[in-house]
């Protein structure tokens, strides 16, 4: 993805426990997805306090997993993602191991 080029948005998040979450949408900037094997969204956090803000629609500022077909060189080239929890963690749905 080219310097200044939009960055992919969160399509929605289901990980309705995440600080950033609101009606099945993140309200953070920008959220980073690691590279644990399973695409976790790292910027996931877990409190009662609300993070964000309500115009906010998140994009993918990083992806470390690089065994991604979207990623390119640490960068989403997916045109969106969606986010859901399985096992306790928020994970990118649309992860695809190359």
């Amino acid at each position: 993805m080219p310097v200044g080029a939009a960055l992919p948005l969160v399509h929605s998040c289901e990980a309705s426990m995440c600080a950033y979450n609101g009606g099945h949408a993140c309200h953070a900037a920008a959220i980073t997805v690691g590279n644990s094997g399973s695409a976790a969204c790292e910027t996931f956090l877990g409190a009662e306090v609300r993070g964000g803000t309500d115009d906010a629609h998140a994009a993918v500022g990083a992806c470390h997993e690089s065994s991604c077909v979207h990623n390119e060189r640490l960068e989403c080239s997916a045109p969106a993602i969606d986010v859901d929890t399985s096992a306790g963690h928020a994970v990118c749905l649309t992860f695809a191991r190359a």
